[in-house]
Parts: structure tokens; sequence; C-alpha cells
């Protein structure tokens, strides 16, 4: 909610710098000695469509590039202070018991979403996908276990998430589930929002689940390391976990 708030007042304070823009231009536009009834009712609809496309488009492009910049600032500036609590139980797209102590001495990248997704989760799938293949190529000594941690516990079934990374299984790629309270621990743990469909929608499991867009990078140790949010690309990613994995390599003993 306070992202939505964020958003609109941003429209808000960036469109006042361009109200003397549409007055300058309305001016132009229309006559002055004319009453204002009158230079309404004799200005053509190409000019009503040219001034409304002003007022339209200038605020609009204002939000969207503050918002782009804002949103990868934001993803800068706090993913060194984000803290996690990487612990859970869930099962696996086989329907085995997995926990957080499984993947001890191993690097993971872990994307929350739900099998239903009909655009943002595929995309956001690909991408770790092709991070994982790229830095399987550069650096063949390190092993990254690539998972989809599934946030639609109605609907996420065993077979819905075996069936659903079919289509990621290049990678290796490795879906988690579980159970309500198992979901809604693990993605308090990482921050992760989703919204709760209401009981009609579980009934007609016709629904959208909102969900923050993170990917999360997470060390041997079990620690985390960093999150990409969208605006990145699969090869700023992997030059960032190149980065960490020779960090590690280079560690004292």
């Amino acid at each position: 909610q306070r992202r939505v708030h964020g958003d609109i007042l941003s429209v808000y304070f960036f469109s006042l710098p361009c109200f003397p823009f549409f007055l300058s231009l309305q001016s132009l536009l229309i006559p002055l000695p004319m009453s204002r009834f009158q230079r309404l009712a004799t200005m053509s609809s190409a000019r009503l469509n040219a001034l409304f496309l002003g007022v339209s488009l200038v605020p609009i492009g204002s939000f969207w590039y503050y918002k782009s910049h804002l949103q990868k600032e934001v993803e800068i500036n706090n993913a060194d202070q984000v803290t996690v609590t990487d612990r859970f139980t869930l099962v696996d797209h086989f329907g085995r018991p997995v926990t957080s102590a499984d993947f001890l001495g191993r690097w993971r990248m872990i994307y929350f979403g739900f099998t239903n997704c009909p655009e943002v989760c595929p995309q956001q799938m690909e991408r770790m996908t092709k991070v994982i293949q790229a830095v399987g190529t550069k650096r063949p000594n390190h092993k990254i276990a690539p998972i989809f941690m599934c946030c639609d516990p109605g609907r996420d079934s065993v077979k819905a998430c075996r069936d659903y990374i079919e289509d990621f299984s290049s990678c290796g790629m490795l879906a988690l589930t579980g159970t309500p309270s198992q979901i809604s621990a693990i993605c308090k743990g990482f921050h992760v929002y989703f919204s709760q469909p209401t009981e009609r929608e579980v009934q007609s499991l016709d629904y959208i689940v909102d969900h923050s867009i993170a990917t999360f990078f997470i060390n041997p140790e079990g620690k985390f390391i960093t999150f990409w949010g969208s605006s990145w690309t699969a090869e700023a990613i992997t030059e960032r976990v190149v980065d960490e994995l020779d960090k590690w390599d280079s560690r004292p003993f």
C-alpha cells in the first residue's frame, strides 16, 4: 500500500511543474479577446486533442521515468541492508521433503512466483535459466541450485509445480511448495509480499497472485548475498554472480 501511495504522490508532484506549460499552450491555441466559452467553442477537434494529449502524456512520462529510476535505485541501495530468515521445510516437485539445511554447501538462486502467472514469472524464470547456464560456462567448478519458490499454495500442487518447471529443466530447476502456513513463513522470512485470494476466487481457481518480483542469491553458508528486481538483465546478474564466486574462491581459510 505504501508503494501505491508513493506512486500516486509521484504523479502529483511530477505533474506540478507541467501546469505552467499547459497554461501557456492554452494561451497559444486560443485567442485572448474571446470569452472562455467562445474560445472553447471555436477550438478545432485537432487542437483539443493536442491539448489533452499534452496534458496526459507529460505527467505519465514523468511518472514512469521517476518510477523506473527510483525502483532501480532502491534495489541497489537496499540489497545489502536486507536480512532474510532462510529456514523452511517444504516439498519439492516430486513430493520429497526439503529443508533449508539440505542446501548448505551449495549456492542458491531463488525466485518467488506462482505456476499460473501469465507473463512476469515465465520471464523471470527464463532470465534465471540464462544466468545459471552462463555462470556454468564461466565458472564450471561452481554449481548453483536454481529454485522456484511457489507462493500460491492453493493451486501450486506438487504436480502443478512439476509440470510448470519442465520448460526450465535444462538448468536443473527445482520447485518448492507447501502448506499455506509454510509458504507464508518462508515469504515472510524473505520479505516477499504475496496477495491472498478471496474465498470466491479460491472456489473458482481463477485469480492472479500479486507478489514481489525478486530473485535472491544465497551463498553455501546460507547467507543472503543480494537480490535482483525485474530491471536487471541476465548479463548484469551473471557478472555480479561471477564476481561473488571469485570472492568466495579468494577468501582466506
